[in-house]
């Protein structure tokens, strides 16, 4: 492992993906970022979500809940910034989940890295650059937390043309930030609609269990060609018909995340106690060879009711 983390070169990265209007593209990775010329800084909750909703592949629906957010800014004359990068660390889906991957801390002390994404003419080693003042950031404005977590999707998503907007992730990045790889994250099931859209598995259960949010779905399913509700259907009704022989919504088995982690301390024997609650693994060093996509794409098993 490398102690600063702000080349890819090292480990033979020689590509670093970038976002513009969530369309990626690639930077080399042995350029290296002017410090003269960037820094970061806390970002708002709305000026966080517009960056990502504007350019990350996952948009606005699947937005996170978020404790901080960091944003990169670059220089662009006197006294004039712009925002050129955005993360966002968040709250754990579960409480199951740190205590899964950090049995050693409690749930106050653990967050996920959720959302990191830079324009497509930020240099390439931008990322660790960013990653690793981002981290100093979340220390100073939530001292209580030791453990970061993070998960890198293996599976590409296609678009309506059959264009692979994003490719399967298997965290790099991660790595070259001194990322701690611990596994893959239990199978789960996720939601595509005839366009490749994913709804995530927490919204489709909203709807299906009447709470907060379940209507602004069904709103969202029906705006974009789902059958409306049927006369005296229930919410739970209404969500297993649209889901039933791939009506509407398709549901399918999506692999595991890989996990990566990493402890959040300047002191060294807190962090030798946080580290030896982890058994590093071989990281992965390809994507799965499957594809999350529109209809005709068969790449991708059913998931069985």
């Amino acid at each position: 492992m490398r102690n600063r983390g702000e080349s890819t070169e090292q480990l033979g990265l020689d590509l670093c993906q970038r976002w513009r209007h969530r369309r990626e593209s690639y930077r080399p990775g042995g350029e290296v970022i002017d410090p003269s010329q960037y820094g970061v800084e806390l970002l708002s909750e709305t000026a966080a979500r517009a960056f990502l909703a504007t350019h990350h592949y996952a948009g606005e629906d699947s937005y996170p809940s978020t404790q901080v957010r960091v944003g990169l800014f670059r220089c662009v004359g006197f006294m004039r910034t712009e925002l050129v990068g955005a993360m966002v660390f968040g709250v754990p889906s579960s409480s199951k989940s740190l205590t899964r991957w950090a049995p050693a801390v409690d749930a106050v002390a653990g967050t996920v890295l959720q959302r990191l994404a830079l324009l497509d003419d930020v240099p390439g080693n931008g990322e660790t650059w960013f990653l690793r003042r981002g981290f100093g950031a979340l220390r100073s404005e939530r001292r209580e937390v030791r453990v970061v977590l993070s998960y890198s999707d293996p599976v590409a998503r296609a678009d309506v043309e059959g264009r692979i907007y994003k490719p399967g992730h298997i965290g790099r990045i991660y790595r070259a930030h001194n990322g701690i790889y611990l596994g893959r994250t239990r199978r789960d099931d996720t939601y595509l609609l005839p366009s490749g859209e994913i709804i995530a598995p927490r919204s489709m259960s909203k709807l299906r269990n009447s709470e907060r949010g379940g209507k602004r779905l069904e709103e969202k399913l029906v705006a974009k060609g789902a059958p409306a509700r049927l006369p005296g259907e229930s919410d739970r009704e209404y969500a297993y018909r649209l889901v039933r022989d791939d009506l509407f919504v398709r549901r399918r088995r999506r692999p595991g995340n890989h996990v990566y982690a990493w402890p959040l301390t300047h002191d060294r024997r807190e962090r030798r106690l946080l580290l030896a609650q982890w058994t590093p693994k071989p990281p992965p060093t390809e994507p799965d060879p499957v594809i999350l996509g529109p209809v005709g794409f068969a790449a991708f098993p059913r998931a069985v009711a």
